[in-house]
């Protein structure tokens, strides 16, 4: 797969949930590769302390 995708080559999603995205390829493997931008997610974290807030971040 590498021979045909390199690095920061512009890419568009054709299966999964993020079908039609485009993005930047960030790394490249055997099997599969990196894009940015596809495939994230949100996790809700809880304050620590009174002085903190709770917050969504991306992942």
């Amino acid at each position: 797969m590498s021979s045909w995708l390199k690095k920061e080559d512009k890419v568009v999603v054709i299966a999964g949930n993020d079908k039609g995205k485009m993005g930047v390829v960030l790394a490249c493997g055997e099997d599969r590769v990196l894009v940015k931008g596809v495939n994230i997610k949100k996790k809700h974290v809880k304050r620590r302390s009174e002085n903190e807030r709770s917050e969504i971040i991306d992942i």
